[in-house]
């Protein structure tokens, strides 16, 4: 979801719903809410939440999720989000910063709040405000102006009572250089390694395979399976309903020019030899030789993609010749976007130095940006609406026939009286359910209902459905003879396992005796191997591979402490690792005065967010917070 928020950081929707509290709140979860109800959802030091106003923003954000999420939008993830929660918790905490803003006098002028609104992008053209687009705009969203222009205004004072209280938050240079200093020191290892399959005479007798069945039993047992019948609400039985007129696409089209903006791109090849960020002058000095030499080859009219397989350390340069499809300046590092864009189709760069290495960039094309015209989106424009007027049009059926069904009705009479078919399919379980559906959220759906009950509407990626469970076969234990080669193979495993951990943990012991390594390892029939550097950063220690723990645990290692305390077991479970401290090399000062200024930034937004965070969580602490019963046993 922070990525979703990242890309989409430009959009005038979500600063709407979420305005300057993104940086305090992530919304999370999904999910319906029942019937409208009266009264208060909450009361706030006096002041009331209505419960329409809590069902208004709990819809809001199901909506946004469910276009944010697509096909992959179920039911399901109401409870694991918790979205009830998320959503009264953002309402209370939002009235609680009000309730503030009043305190402390932090008001929102009517000049503020127009320049505002003149300010956005999405409601100008050619660079000034345009009221027609703010008025389309809004209706195209379904929301009234009053409602925008009130939110906006809250936003406006919330982002005064932030800049209030983070105001006086610092990071000094001491910080700065810290932090720098503990996040890029890197580190290298010598490891020993142990792996189960290396021990290959294991040979489980029937008493050992009895034995282990018996322990583990649950492991055998066959999955729970049941069976449905449903009633599908599927795009394709909709589309002859719908018609879009031009009209419609054309104000789509006004309403979102931004989507239809192409901005400038460039495609080229690149010749990579790379250096380690940590390397010395002399080491990065070589490889700029060795790309000098390259470029040579290529301005003697060598061929540059034939090159770039033959010596670029980009691992992809051997299958593309080095080829970048096209990319935007933004998509590359500084250095390099800088001087791709500043090319021409063509031109071959001197090597550029980045935190990679050293680049040598042939540009092959340019796609100047440019604006999509009417006629150029048209139809596409044409598709996705109709393709939301399909999915309103199935949605729309679906609830009626359930507004029939919590009326009484069962899902045959439904089917009967709405002439939609009534699917039954065989027993299936959560692992075995292709003939079913191939959607998992379906079957999710489906195993959580009881027998007999009926689910509500659920949205799946080929459209609306209302479920019924009509049979259920519980697990059951098949006997030893039906899958004894698969339990001789789990306890061969096992065995194997169990050998590669003792061998490992006697070795470590003994280093941590501190016997003699090589003696120690010479003994357990092991070699010796060095990782290259890596930094706390990094998930993948070099000649190792991608393992969270074990670089975690390597950078707790010292010089006066170079073992671990027991073996690491990779992530995958098929190595067990035996690490040891080797070196140590302090982050580059150069490096931290080039990336100053970003790292400020970087830490002033973290430790202004963790101070807005505790403050607001001391002002609930100390103020009076009910929910309403129906809140409470929602939860």
């Amino acid at each position: 979801m922070l990525t979703y928020m990242r890309e989409n950081a430009k959009s005038w929707v979500i600063k709407l719903l979420l305005g300057i509290v993104i940086i305090v709140f992530i919304f999370l979860g999904l999910g319906s809410v029942g019937k409208q109800k009266s009264g208060n959802a909450a009361i706030v030091n006096g002041d009331e939440i209505s419960y329409q106003e809590f069902r208004e923003a709990y819809i809001r954000e199901v909506e946004r999720l469910r276009q944010q999420l697509g096909n992959n939008f179920n039911e399901k993830m109401l409870e694991m989000f918790q979205v009830k929660n998320q959503t009264i918790d953002r309402l209370i905490n939002q009235k609680l910063m009000l309730q503030e803003c009043q305190r402390l006098e932090l008001y929102v002028s009517d000049e503020e709040l127009l320049k505002s609104i003149y300010d956005m992008d999405v409601f100008q053209e050619n660079g000034k405000f345009n009221k027609k687009r703010y008025q389309l705009i809004l209706s195209q969203n379904k929301l009234a102006p009053e409602l925008f222009e009130y939110e906006q205004k809250n936003n406006l004072q919330l982002s005064k009572l932030q800049d209030y209280v983070v105001n006086s938050v610092h990071v000094s240079d001491n910080e700065l250089e810290s932090w720098y200093k503990w996040y890029n020191v890197s580190i290298s290892l010598d490891y020993v390694s142990f792996k189960p399959d290396e021990y290959t005479d294991v040979n489980p007798t029937d008493a050992e395979i009895s034995t282990y069945f018996k322990e583990n039993e649950d492991k055998y047992k066959t999955q729970p399976e049941i069976k449905v019948h449903y009633l599908a609400f599927k795009s394709d039985s909709f589309k002859d309903k719908i018609q879009i007129v031009d009209q419609e696409i054309q104000d789509y089209y006004t309403a979102h020019i931004e989507e239809y903006k192409q901005p400038k791109t460039v495609e080229a090849r690149h010749i990579l030899i790379k250096t380690d960020p940590n390397a010395s002058e002399e080491l990065i000095e070589t490889a700029k030789q060795k790309s000098i030499d390259i470029l040579k080859q290529v301005k003697e009219g060598k061929d540059f993609a034939e090159l770039a397989k033959a010596h670029s350390d980009d691992p992809s340069a051997k299958e593309n010749g080095g080829f970048l499809s096209a990319f935007k300046k933004e998509d590359m590092v500084k250095p390099f976007a800088d001087k791709a864009f500043s090319m021409k189709v063509g031109e071959i760069s001197d090597p550029v130095k980045t935190q990679f290495g050293w680049h040598i960039i042939k540009v092959e094309k340019i796609n100047e940006a440019a604006t999509r015209t009417f006629d150029q989106c048209k139809s596409e424009i044409k598709d996705k609406l109709s393709e939301q007027a399909i999915q309103q049009e199935a949605l729309k059926q679906a609830e009626t026939v359930n507004e029939s069904i919590l009326e009484g009705m069962n899902l045959t009479e439904a089917s009967k009286r709405y002439s939609i078919p009534l699917v039954q399919s065989d027993f299936f379980s959560l692992t075995k359910h292709e003939h079913v559906h191939k959607d998992t959220n379906f079957v999710n759906v489906a195993f959580e209902l009881e027998e007999g009950e009926i689910s509500e509407i659920s949205h799946f990626n080929d459209g609306y459905y209302i479920i019924e469970v009509v049979g259920r076969k519980p697990s059951e234990l098949p006997s030893l003879d039906k899958i004894k080669e698969k339990v001789r193979l789990d306890v061969t495993q096992k065995i194997q396992n169990d050998r590669a951990k003792k061998a490992a943990e006697t070795l470590l012991a003994a280093l941590l005796e501190k016997k003699s390594i090589e003696e120690e390892c010479k003994k357990a029939n092991r070699t010796i191997q060095t990782s290259g550097y890596f930094t706390r950063n990094e998930t993948t220690i070099p000649n190792i591979g991608r393992d969270y723990k074990m670089v975690e645990e390597a950078f707790k290692l010292t010089k006066s402490n170079p073992f671990p305390t027991t073996p690491i077991k990779t992530q995958d479970g098929n190595t067990y690792y035996i690490i040891m401290f080797k070196d140590r090399k302090e982050a580059s000062i150069d490096q931290f005065e080039k990336d100053k200024k970003m790292i400020q930034e970087n830490l002033l937004r973290q430790k202004q967010s963790k101070i807005f965070k505790n403050w607001l969580a001391e002002l609930r602490e100390k103020s009076s917070i009910v929910l309403s019963k129906e809140i409470e046993s929602a939860m």
